[in-house]
């Protein structure tokens, strides 16, 4: 008999923990006007990060280990994105881990570790993570707009792409080919795909 445990560990690393309502491809993007404290010390929001075609969420944290592996693709993508119009921010969410490994101080720590450049922000209570209905880490949300005066809404969910293990081996870049192609005039294909990571660590 597999052990529960195992079979938990599984369902998590494969994106089959059971999903948090949110929004879906299409809908108008939530709070992003929020205010949220940065590891730089300042006060930002997912508004402030935006460039004019939108901006590139991605809920994210510091010791999960399919963030690790993915990670090292986050300047790329901040600057593929910020090529195309797009701003870059991540968000950690882990409220239940903010006394230890996804404290801000550590936060701080890891962000300077892996010279993120981009704002990495405080999910105070998991708040915006629930908006949304990211329930992993990482989960991007890709927000676009047609003008800079339009409210941005939510264009492609899931996936940064199709080989967390090791980027030379990626077939689907699923998030480069999403901004490319609404910076093309285009609509992403496709728009949704599984995330896979470690569950956000909620507090009820």
């Amino acid at each position: 008999m597999i052990p529960i445990m195992a079979v938990l560990v599984f369902a998590t690393a494969l994106g089959l923990a059971p999903k948090i309502d949110g929004v879906n491809v299409g809908d108008a993007a939530p709070m992003t006007t929020t205010k949220m404290k940065t590891t730089s010390g300042d006060m930002t929001s997912i508004a402030d990060a935006a460039m004019e075609n939108g901006v590139i969420v991605v809920f994210s944290c510091n010791t999960c280990p399919y963030v690790i592996a993915w990670e090292d693709r986050y300047n790329e993508i901040a600057e593929l994105g910020a090529e195309h119009g797009f701003g870059f921010i991540a968000l950690n969410p882990n409220e239940a881990k903010r006394d230890g490994e996804d404290s801000f101080d550590a936060m701080v720590e890891h962000a300077k570790e892996n010279d993120y450049q981009f704002a990495y922000a405080v999910d105070t209570k998991h708040e915006i993570a629930d908006a949304y209905g990211a329930d992993r880490t990482p989960h991007v949300f890709l927000l676009h707009r047609t003008n800079p005066d339009e409210a941005m809404k939510v264009a492609y969910i899931g996936a940064i792409d199709d080989n967390y293990k090791n980027a030379e081996e990626v077939e689907e870049p699923f998030l480069a080919n999403a901004i490319r192609a609404l910076a093309g005039g285009n609509n992403p294909d496709p728009n949704l795909t599984k995330s896979i990571g470690c569950t956000i660590k909620r507090i009820d």
